[in-house]
């Protein structure tokens, strides 16, 4: 427990959760130039090392080889659920804004999915790819080129399976 408190406040300082522009792909990111810290971190949130990589920085300030733990998608959101007790409110809303444009994120024609941003489901052959890249359900495409499309309903956070932190109104002052 205490490892994992520190791995938090570690994280608080160092790391970011992000997401690809799409938000097709969700990415929790640690660098760190000395890797002593970065594999106390890896050991307290139980992943493995192999997920640590090794670069060369390109500014000319440093010339010390930088060490970058990262890890995508489910992962990302495990180890997230293993620090959030312990994360900052900076940090935990870092985290929700990434989680958020993650579960709302388009179809995406290389899998993952099962069903569309207008909630229809997706199977491997009721999945168009246009030359591209793009993509869209079978379903969409056929609404699409008869007119009757309708306008897609995101997801409640609910809907969505991301955790939402409780609402909790200041007080008011009265006069």
């Amino acid at each position: 427990m205490i490892e994992r408190a520190w791995a938090a406040g570690f994280f608080d300082g160092e790391g970011s959760t992000c997401t690809t522009v799409s938000g097709s792909s969700l990415q929790l990111t640690v660098p760190q130039v000395d890797l002593r810290p970065l594999a106390r971190f890896v050991a307290a949130v139980g992943e493995s090392p192999n997920a640590i990589h090794h670069t060369m920085p390109r500014g000319p300030i440093s010339r010390r080889p930088i060490h970058v733990f990262r890890i995508y998608g489910d992962r990302a959101i495990e180890v997230l659920r293993r620090l959030w007790p312990f994360l900052s409110e900076p940090k935990q809303d870092q985290a929700l804004h990434a989680l958020t444009r993650y579960a709302f994120r388009s179809v995406s024609h290389r899998g993952g999915l099962t069903i569309c941003a207008r909630r229809h489901l997706l199977t491997v052959r009721g999945r168009y790819v246009a030359p591209d890249g793009s993509g869209e359900c079978a379903e969409c495409r056929r609404q699409r080129r008869s007119g009757s499309l309708p306008k897609p309903r995101r997801l409640t956070a609910i809907e969505a399976g991301i955790g939402v932190r409780e609402y909790r109104p200041s007080p008011l002052i009265q006069t």
